[in-house]
């Protein structure tokens, strides 16, 4: 079928790409009638093409000789003066009538043009684009350390829940109790996400999913965390809420060496354990079993000196309280401990945990030398751990 492509195509084309095709394959479609005004004005413009009582359409030629003009002037009779008059004013008018008109489509055009885009933003794309907003607004908050608006983004229902690693906290006045522990730490820490995946779960619900990185110092001394993030979200009042949220962090593997972001002093410093003065068969002891809190950021030490002998280190490391109860142990010689303490990357060590809850401690390590057992919080951001460590050496001749 050909399509002959007319002026009126052409501009209603220039103001809306898609209404060309309509009005050629839909031309009564309810989207492309006119409304009572436009039908108005077409109605006007439908009367040019007819005589107006009490005159006719004369053309007048136009010569721009000043004798030709004289003599159709005096070749004039009164009333084809007249009708000649009444003719050049009717034309003026006619062609003011389809210039407002032509407007009047114009302008139509454009405004059906921004209701058929319009009507493309489906609710699904709108309520997409709203959880997306949410959850960048949820981040940069706690990028400020912003607890007032965190806890003001979740539900006040008694259902709603958060879910960190494990630990389970419910209701919004625990919720909001354990993001208070985020003032004044601004600056400390600087989280990003990836992108925003959201999943409808009907009119008033949904589920974002992302991924985020937690970074801790700067420059040589930066180390990182990573994890994922949902996120559930009701509409309740027109505004978004979250209704449970659950963050998990990605495992660090054990490895010979030791990131540090400068931590803080330790929590509690630690005297080193004197080497008996017999030392076939010596034990020492390195941690008592007293509870002890680990700082966020930081960590706490215990320091032994082992003798000219090969020792066998044994003991256990338990989680207490504090999130989801997790630490980091290691062992690691004096020299390799400053470098750790100062924040320097790299630091070797002698035994390592990983990111635990429990920790059982069995590795030989032969002395002479100082070494330090190490139980790390550094990557947590406000929250503080307590912790439960035994440990002795049992050394041979």
């Amino acid at each position: 079928m050909s399509v002959r492509l007319s002026k009126s195509k052409y501009v209603a084309g220039m103001q809306c790409h898609k209404l060309p095709w309509w009005k050629v394959h839909e031309p009564f479609a309810v989207e492309l009638q006119p409304n009572k005004v436009l039908q108005d004005r077409f109605d006007q413009g439908a009367q040019v093409g007819r005589h107006p009582s009490g005159g006719f359409l004369v053309d007048v030629p136009h010569n721009p000789s000043p004798s030709s003009a004289t003599r159709g002037l005096s070749g004039c009779i009164a009333g084809d003066c007249r009708r000649r008059r009444f003719g050049l004013s009717y034309r003026l008018k006619e062609r003011q009538m389809l210039r407002t008109s032509f407007l009047g489509v114009l302008v139509t055009s454009t405004l059906l043009c921004s209701a058929l885009l319009h009507a493309q933003a489906t609710p699904a794309s709108i309520q997409r684009t709203e959880i997306q907003q949410a959850v960048r607004a949820y981040i940069d908050a706690h990028n400020r350390s912003d607890a007032a608006t965190i806890a003001d983004m979740y539900s006040r229902e008694p259902g709603v829940t958060s879910v960190g690693d494990g630990q389970i906290m419910r209701g919004w006045d625990r919720i909001r109790e354990a993001f208070d522990q985020l003032v004044g730490t601004e600056g400390k820490f600087k989280i990003s996400i990836g992108s925003i995946d959201v999943v409808p779960l009907g009119g008033n619900n949904a589920l974002a999913l992302t991924t985020y990185t937690i970074t801790l110092g700067t420059g040589a001394q930066e180390t990182q965390q990573r994890g994922a993030m949902t996120l559930v979200f009701q509409k309740v009042q027109g505004e978004w809420k979250i209704v449970h949220d659950h963050t998990s962090t990605q495992a660090q593997t054990a490895s010979t060496a030791v990131s540090s972001s400068a931590p803080a002093q330790p929590s509690q410093p630690s005297q080193v354990q004197p080497v008996p003065a017999k030392t076939s068969g010596t034990r020492i002891a390195i941690a008592d079993g007293q509870v002890v809190i680990v700082k966020a950021q930081s960590f706490v030490h215990y320091d032994f000196q082992l003798p000219s002998a090969t020792c066998t280190i044994s003991g256990r490391i338990t989680g207490v309280s504090g999130g989801n109860k997790d630490f980091e142990a290691f062992i690691m010689d004096d020299d390799n401990f400053v470098n750790f303490s100062a924040g320097v990357s790299g630091a070797r060590v002698n035994w390592q945990s990983g990111r635990v809850v429990v920790a059982p401690i069995d590795v030989s390590i032969a002395g002479p030398g100082v070494y330090h057992l190490v139980v790390s919080n550094i990557w947590s951001i406000a929250t503080d751990k307590t912790v439960q460590a035994q440990a002795f050496a049992q050394c041979g001749r």
